[in-house]
């Protein structure tokens, strides 16, 4: 197998795609190089890796937490509704 890349171009896309990916809800994760990267033998290949990882880590935990406070909103718009009787009636 080919050495990987780790051109300023290589990493930008997979840096961009980690970035991306919780926000495709994880459809394309068989695509994600980062592990590759991350077993390589090379160190430098494999701070690539984890730098990815750690991108993919963050932009995770914001894609879920950004969900969870659009869910726990419209829970909360949709039960204050059913809370105030004027919204019921058109008011």
């Amino acid at each position: 197998m080919p050495p990987l890349s780790i051109t300023i171009g290589s990493q930008i896309l997979l840096y961009l795609f980690s970035a991306v990916l919780p926000w495709i809800a994880y459809l394309a994760i068989t695509k994600w190089e980062g592990i590759k990267y991350i077993r390589s033998s090379d160190p430098q290949t494999r701070a690539v890796g984890w730098i990815a990882l750690g991108i993919l880590v963050v932009s995770s935990v914001i894609a879920f937490w950004l969900a969870a406070v659009w869910f726990n909103q419209t829970i909360n718009s949709v039960t204050s509704g059913f809370n105030d009787p004027n919204s019921l009636l058109g008011s």
